[in-house]
């Protein structure tokens, strides 16, 4: 009776109840694995994971694996910060019970916040042929093939997500900050207006908005869109730096700096600083600026494959061939692939990483939608 009124306890949500219980029942010298089983489960619940760990642990020597206690020690362990331990378990439990979505996003959440993007999504791509229509996986994915810098990819993932959540701001806005990325400025207004209709509140709305017009050469009302983004969000790197960008072509210098240290005074907060700066830079044609913040942003990125990527791009706009095939080759650990782009029918596609791979000889790949030859350094993508 006892450990059937835990069971509804926990069913509730009543946690502190169910620990009280299954407690009283291990006082009891009662050892059954079950009773182990709920109390991690319920101490993982009330943020003990030292405890969970424990009794998890004892579980484990009394039962044969299941999903569910894999599962739970592997949230006790990231709750204690064993990333590593915690990736094992949720490994196993997806192992067991591939089609319970909840192990996928743990452990697809793990691996992104040990900044293993290419992990996250060799796994995600596993977990999405069980779960398609899973919008939570789906935005995990997207978020981590940004972080491998692979626009186009993500950009589709955006897509799919919107399809099952069309009032998502989140998803609406990243998709529209995908195709800004790629110099698709004309391709976001209907997005942008969407989000406004919304909420036109919205800081991310109000962010597009002041892009949206400040691409289209309306300065004045760029600026009073992203003013209005820093008064509510002062460390936006984003506006501040369309601020500057915006100043710098009205001459008004003395706001162009202000706003600039004010971006420069807010990089330690932000990893991914260096996109909205290095931008900045480029649009004020400060090349050593933006090369000094790309390889800024190779340090502190941990993880990402962005701004190796647009290094190796800096490195062969300045002749500096070593430099910038050394920086394609850190983007293809970290990718663990190679995207390649096909001019001839403008399309995209991915290779597996070799590690043995070298720029010398030249390498070439075939196509796999028109039969083209593709030629690496040159064909390599760059979004």
């Amino acid at each position: 009776m006892a450990l059937k009124a835990a069971r509804e306890a926990l069913e509730e949500e009543r946690f502190e109840e169910a620990i009280e219980i299954l407690e009283t029942l291990l006082d009891d010298d009662e050892t059954e694995p079950e009773v182990l089983v709920y109390l991690g489960i319920a101490y993982v619940q009330t943020e003990q994971p030292e405890k969970a760990i424990e009794v998890l642990r004892r579980a484990e020597d009394e039962v044969e694996e299941h999903c569910v206690l894999c599962l739970f020690l592997g949230r006790a362990l990231k709750a204690h910060g064993d990333l590593d331990e915690a990736a094992n378990c949720l490994r196993r439990a997806v192992e067991l019970e591939p089609s319970r979505p909840e192990a996928w996003e743990d452990l697809a959440n793990v691996l992104y916040e040990m900044k293993e993007y290419g992990s996250t999504v060799k796994v995600l791509e596993d977990a999405l042929k069980y779960l398609p229509e899973n919008v939570s996986l789906r935005a995990i994915n997207a978020i981590s093939y940004y972080r491998l810098g692979d626009y186009t990819t993500a950009e589709s993932e955006w897509a799919l997500v919107i399809q099952q959540r069309p009032e998502s701001i989140m998803a609406l806005a990243n998709l529209a900050y995908m195709r800004v990325i790629q110099n698709r400025h004309s391709e976001i207004n209907d997005i942008v207006e969407r989000i406004g209709e919304i909420d036109s509140s919205d800081y991310r709305y109000l962010l597009l908005k002041g892009e949206m017009l400040l691409h289209k050469g309306e300065i004045e009302d760029a600026i009073k869109h992203c003013l209005k983004v820093v008064e509510s969000h002062p460390t936006n790197i984003e506006a501040l730096t369309r601020l500057v960008i915006a100043y710098h072509r009205l001459s008004q210098f003395e706001k162009r700096d202000e706003y600039l240290q004010l971006a420069l005074d807010n990089m330690d907060n932000h990893t991914q600083c260096w996109r909205g700066l290095s931008d900045m830079y480029d649009k004020l044609e400060m090349q050593e600026k933006k090369l000094d913040i790309l390889i800024h942003g190779s340090k502190v990125d941990k993880g990402s494959a962005a701004p190796w990527i647009m290094l190796a791009v800096e490195y062969k706009e300045m002749n500096r061939k070593d430099e910038s095939e050394d920086a394609w080759i850190e983007s293809f650990e970290l990718r663990d692939y190679i995207k390649l782009y096909c001019k001839s029918c403008d399309s995209h596609f991915k290779i597996p990483y070799n590690h043995r791979f070298h720029f010398n000889p030249v390498r070439t790949q075939v196509c796999p939608n028109c039969v083209s030859e593709v030629v690496l350094p040159e064909d390599i993508a760059v979004i």
